[in-house]
């Protein structure tokens, strides 16, 4: 199916059987484009790969790669690109969902937009006892110092010439401290390769649920800060060794964006906070 598909979606997953049936079927949705899912297990220890087994026992588009032994999840997500034959190629992980006709929404945007190498949707974000928060983009032509600046984690799951989706997870994962930052480094060295095209019509639906392999698992405040002033090193290593009239500006709309994120996480936290005690008052 590879050969005839059109777009190859990668979905690495670690013991996500709670999600994983509704994110295969939300990803064949589309039936007007030629896809390829190839599942990445991780060496689940639940029935992740048992779910998978059944799809693409009933459907042809779907394809399983079980891992022998856990390879880590920056490498069992980055690694998922590299085969992929396609000219079009998504992420898409195990909990998350899209609007329908997301994926050839997103596929129009490149054909039209033959200079931009990712076309990139609006976001949805839902997290439990939580309003949901959109994130919107215009549409049209993300230039690189927007594509730096206003960069959003959804961004990486839209739709990519798969030349250089393999170019970004190649670099980032011989260079990103860990899977924390992993999408704003793979984003940076996108946005310095080209343009994006911005394709609103596209939602992208971002679950925030808890999982062994969520980005921010397992570590304490003190790792966080240091892997967040390790991520912002390497970027604006990667800016720098980009010698254009414009790194200037590049580095500090980088640097920007990484505290920008760290502000609004903590605001977020205690926005929670607020809530919690809120509900416990009220009971």
């Amino acid at each position: 199916m590879t050969e005839q598909a059109e777009l190859t979606i990668a979905l690495p997953v670690y013991n996500g059987e709670r999600f994983l049936d509704e994110a295969l079927a939300n990803s064949l949705a589309d039936r007007l484009i030629k896809v390829c899912v190839v599942v990445y297990d991780n060496a689940s220890t639940d029935r992740s790969a048992e779910i998978a087994t059944a799809w693409s026992e009933k459907d042809s588009r779907v394809r399983l790669v079980k891992r022998p032994a856990n390879i880590g999840a920056l490498r069992n997500f980055a690694d998922a690109v590299a085969q992929a034959e396609t000219p079009y190629f998504a992420w898409r992980a195990y909990d998350d969902l899209s609007s329908p006709g997301y994926f050839e929404t997103l596929i129009d945007g490149l054909k039209a937009a033959p200079g931009a190498i990712l076309a990139i949707p609006n976001c949805r974000t839902v997290k439990p006892n939580r309003e949901d928060r959109i994130t919107s983009i215009a549409a049209g032509t993300v230039p690189s110092d927007k594509a730096i600046s206003d960069a959003h984690p959804a961004w990486l799951y839209g739709v990519w010439r798969t030349h250089f989706a393999q170019e970004a997870a190649a670099w980032t994962s011989a260079n990103a401290p860990s899977l924390w930052g992993w999408d704003h480094l793979a984003l940076l060295h996108a946005a310095l390769a080209g343009t994006f095209i911005g394709c609103p019509q596209a939602i992208f639906i971002r679950r925030l649920t808890k999982g062994p392999e969520k980005a921010r698992a397992g570590f304490s405040s003190d790792e966080k800060q240091n892997l967040r002033a390790q991520t912002l090193q390497v970027g604006s290593q990667l800016i720098s060794s980009h010698k254009t009239r414009d790194q200037k500006c590049y580095l500090d709309l980088w640097e920007k964006l990484v505290e920008r994120r760290i502000v609004r996480r903590r605001i977020r936290k205690l926005g929670d906070v607020v809530a919690k005690l809120g509900i416990f008052i009220k009971n």
